[in-house]
């Protein structure tokens, strides 16, 4: 019950977080008459013709600015980093692959062989299961 309630308010805060631009996107949309007349900042200088991006801008920006504070861990920078590449080594195959006769009750069976390396895979050890 309690993963239940967690993977809900989970799927809530991450679906809020995404529809909050489309939101302050669609407030636009709707008033952007009214806000390129009254809270563009370029509405002075049709010539920009801005037409309320400004506007639209300084609220996605508030928007990103509000997730981004909401980080628990400081982001660390990584200043230099080593990549190490090991060649890997190689393999030889045997020389003679010995493979048994099969006595031939099919005139076509001969020609399936089956190979000596298919014979193990491997298998991951078993965990317990809460």
């Amino acid at each position: 019950m309690v993963k239940q309630a967690i993977a809900i308010f989970l799927f809530i805060a991450l679906f809020v977080q995404g529809v909050a631009h489309l939101a302050v996107i669609g407030f636009y949309r709707l008033n952007k008459e009214y806000i390129a007349r009254n809270l563009c900042e370029n509405r002075s200088r049709p010539e920009k013709k801005c037409c309320g991006k400004c506007y639209l801008r300084k609220q996605l920006k508030k928007v990103n600015d509000g997730t981004d504070n909401t980080q628990s861990s400081p982001v660390q920078k990584i200043e230099k980093s080593e990549v190490v590449y090991v060649l890997p080594a190689p393999m030889a195959a045997p020389d003679v692959v010995a493979i048994p006769e099969v006595a031939v009750q099919h005139p076509f069976q001969r020609h399936f062989i089956i190979s000596v390396f298919a014979s193990s895979f491997f298998h991951p050890p078993a965990t317990a299961t809460c």
